[in-house]
């Protein structure tokens, strides 16, 4: 299978919205928002760009501001038998240094 369609395997259940969503924050240069009100698909389009992202040989950071938010996308990603490592980090300066110890190409 080729890159391009191990990421369409991937993406497969995403609507239209969800894909240009997946693809805008792939080419994205610094950072890509997704936003949008809730139930319209925003954990589902995050987990599958975790799972592009990682497909693509990346290595992918998750924070958010509630542990919900990372909950339910950690959820997801557990439905499709996805493996992760989950650190909880107690403060802002640990993220910081463990985003800068990354390789610079697996930053995002």
């Amino acid at each position: 299978m080729t890159p391009e369609e191990k990421i369409e395997y991937l993406m497969r259940d995403l609507n239209s919205d969800q894909r240009k969503a997946v693809k805008k924050a792939l080419m994205a240069e610094d950072y890509a928002l997704i936003l949008g009100m809730p139930g319209t698909g925003k954990t589902t389009t995050i987990a599958c760009l975790v799972q592009v992202l990682v497909a693509s040989g990346k290595s992918v950071v998750l924070t958010s501001y509630t542990h919900t938010a990372v909950d339910n996308i950690l959820l997801k990603l557990k439905e499709v038998s996805f493996c992760f490592i989950c650190i909880f980090l107690l403060r802002r300066e640990w993220l910081a240094q463990l985003v800068r110890s990354l390789p610079s190409d697996h930053k995002v």
